[in-house]
């Protein structure tokens, strides 16, 4: 493996970054090389950070999708995981993200079924909570992270069906509530994730 070359986590984001500019030109010749003559290397380490910093933290971030698409391109240069491997955290990755926030829809239900009032919407750093809850939802086995968020998702939809009319009313009331109550239109976000990725 001496005649390898090993991919820094910062080449890889100045090459998906259009603002980095001159790092930008120089880092997509250097990749460019490295396929050529079949010579690239890189960790799982250097993937995360990556995807992690270009669908966040970049000025013009990307897509997860197209993120995505990028981290399986490059799990060929990957010393230390497979590509199945990548794939299936990425679907762990949606399936416990939906879990997690019908898991905070049935906790504001709760609370309000004994007796607080509703709150309105307050916007909140919600990197740091996917942050903070990812990895607890990676440690789950995938048919878990499945189970897990649809049972959720049923008790989720289930308090919602029984919210009573005065409920609601209060809820109206507050201007918008701490989550949406249609909850089947942000899964289907993390949904539709699931299945490109399933196709591709």
């Amino acid at each position: 493996m001496s005649d390898k070359t090993f991919v820094d986590t910062n080449v890889l984001i100045y090459a998906h970054d259009v603002d980095a500019k001159a790092k930008h030109q120089t880092a997509k010749r250097v990749l460019h090389g490295l396929w050529n003559e079949r010579t690239g290397i890189l960790s799982v380490q250097v993937l995360q950070e990556f995807y992690v910093n270009v669908t966040r933290k970049i000025p013009h971030p990307l897509s997860k999708e197209s993120a995505r698409l990028v981290v399986s391109t490059y799990t060929t240069w990957c010393i230390d995981i497979t590509p199945a491997e990548f794939a299936s955290a990425f679907r762990i990755e949606d399936e416990s993200h939906i879990g997690f926030w019908d898991a905070r829809a049935i906790y504001w239900m709760d609370t309000w079924a004994r007796g607080a009032a509703p709150t309105p919407y307050e916007p909140e750093n919600t990197e740091a909570v996917n942050e903070s809850a990812k990895p607890l939802c990676l440690a789950l086995p995938p048919r878990d992270a499945a189970k897990l968020s649809l049972r959720l998702a049923e008790e989720a939809d289930g308090k919602v069906k029984a919210l009573s009319d005065a409920m609601l009313t209060k809820i109206r009331a507050t201007g918008g509530p701490p989550f949406n109550l249609s909850r089947a239109i942000h899964r289907k976000e993390h949904l539709d994730d699931i299945d490109q990725l399933l196709r591709d």
